[in-house]
Order: C-alpha cells, then structure tokens, then sequence
C-alpha cells in the first residue's frame, strides 16, 4: 500500500501544498476559513480517482501486486493522512500566532477541529464509494448533487442546526466521542462498499 500512497501523493503533491500554504494563511489572517481548506483536504482521494481514470490506471494495476482491498483503502488512507496533516499544520500555525498576539487558544477551537475534521472524513465516506462505483465524472456530479441537497436542507433547518451546536458546545467532548463513533461506522460501511463497487467495475472492464 505504500506504492499505492506515494503514487497519488506525487498525483497531488502541488494541490495539497496549495492547500497547505492557504490554510496556514488563513489560520494567521482569517480564522475562520480555515476549516474549509481541512475538508477540502478529505476529498483529494477523490482528484486521485479521477487522475487513475485519465491515465488507464485500471490496466496498470492489473500489473501489479496490488489486491482490489489495498487500492481501495489507499484511497481511504490518503484522506486521512490529508485531513491529519492539514489540520495539525491549522492547529500549531493557530497556537504559535495565538502566543504572539498574547491570546490564549480556547479549548472550543481543539473541538472545532476535530468536528471539522470529522465531517470532512463523513463526505469521503459518501462520495467515494459513489466515484468508484460511477466512475468520475458521473461520480462528481453525483457528490455535487449531494453537497447541494445538504446545503438546501440546511438552509431549511437552521434553526434546529444552531440547537445542535448549541448542545454540542455544552456538551463538547460527549458529543466528540459521538461523532467519531458514527463517523467511523460510516467509514467502515464506505469501505466494504467501495471494494464491493471496484470489484464490480473491474468485472464490467
């Protein structure tokens, strides 16, 4: 799998140090806009797939050693690794500007992150098995629709948004522990599911 890993790494290098550079920036000058650069750090698995595709990865790897179940996780792995370095990087660059200006980092910021970081790892484990099973056009479309469908549907229950966070604030490390119970759960349905769906689609090609 460590083939696998350093393949898409060099696929993405530059858009993860794009992403890197950014959220380091914004962790200095915008706090707030930080969190989007660690979710769109879950999805590069997903450039990935659609790089695999462009290059008839699919036949390559017939070559190689490498098992439906190793492809398959590197994709999942990549991800964490992205969102892991990414959100370290957000947290130390936060902690070191917090010490300059003489704040102190609330411990909600600690929570924060690890939500974001959370939530980014639950799209992956949606939107991939869909990339794989579609292919990447169709499978992007497919997670478009449904970033859309969420959005709306949040737009609609805002109100009883703002009362969960309000509960997850009062309750931040109960609620923590939730989300990374529920959110390795659908990661590990994501998975069983992508093997299944890249078994699939080998068999068709």
């Amino acid at each position: 799998m460590k083939g696998l890993l350093l393949k898409d790494s060099f696929v993405v290098r530059k858009t993860l140090l794009t992403y890197l550079v950014f959220a380091i920036a914004t962790a200095i000058v915008l706090e707030e806009m930080t969190f989007l650069w660690i979710v769109w750090g879950s999805l590069l698995s997903i450039t990935t797939v659609a790089y695999d595709e462009q290059c008839k990865w699919n036949v390559l790897e017939k070559m190689m050693p490498y098992s439906t179940k190793d492809i398959v996780l590197s994709k999942y792995v990549f991800s964490y690794i992205s969102v892991g370095v990414l959100s370290l990087a957000v947290l130390m660059v936060t902690i070191f500007s917090n010490i300059i200006k003489g704040t102190q980092t609330g411990s909600g910021y600690y929570y924060t992150i690890l939500i974001v970081a959370l939530i980014g790892l639950a799209f992956i484990s949606i939107i991939l098995p869909l990339m794989l099973i579609l292919g990447a056009e169709k499978g992007k479309i497919a997670a478009m629709i449904f970033i859309g469908f969420v959005s709306a549907l949040s737009v609609f229950i805002s109100d009883n948004i703002k009362n969960i966070i309000n509960n997850i604030m009062s309750e931040p490390m109960q609620a923590c522990i939730i989300a990374i119970v529920v959110v390795a759960v659908m990661n590990i349905i994501s998975i069983i599911l992508s093997i299944k769906f890249y078994e699939l689609k080998k068999k068709k090609s």
